[in-house]
């Protein structure tokens, strides 16, 4: 049985060679399905949790970016992305500290 895709067209699709193709695509697609769908869930759970720590209940692109950064091998995964409205991660270099005052302990020691 075959379908004509536009009247014009010259290509020919056989229904039963589609669903052929599918099958043997099929094993194909489902682990990259579920890699995805870990991804998405630990993303989200990690944004959660950074939305929980900054007492908001909703998440927002700073949560997922907040997330995303602070996970060791999901910041490498996403090392070239850019999330839009994600901010960008605190970081205070230690020379504009201010300086560690000397406890009462410390100068008995010396």
């Amino acid at each position: 049985m075959s379908h004509k895709i536009q009247e014009n067209s010259h290509l020919d699709t056989s229904i039963t060679g589609m669903q052929r193709i599918t099958k043997k695509h099929r094993q194909l697609v489902l682990p990259q399905i579920f890699l995805l769908e870990y991804l998405a869930a630990e993303v989200l759970e990690l944004a959660g949790n950074a939305a929980r720590d900054n007492k908001k209940t909703r998440v927002v692109p700073r949560h997922i970016q907040l997330a995303v950064r602070n996970d060791e091998e999901l910041s490498k995964l996403f090392g070239s992305v850019i999330i839009a409205n994600g901010g960008v991660m605190p970081n205070i270099h230690s020379n504009l500290l201010p300086a560690k005052k000397k406890t009462a302990a410390s100068l008995n020691e010396n």
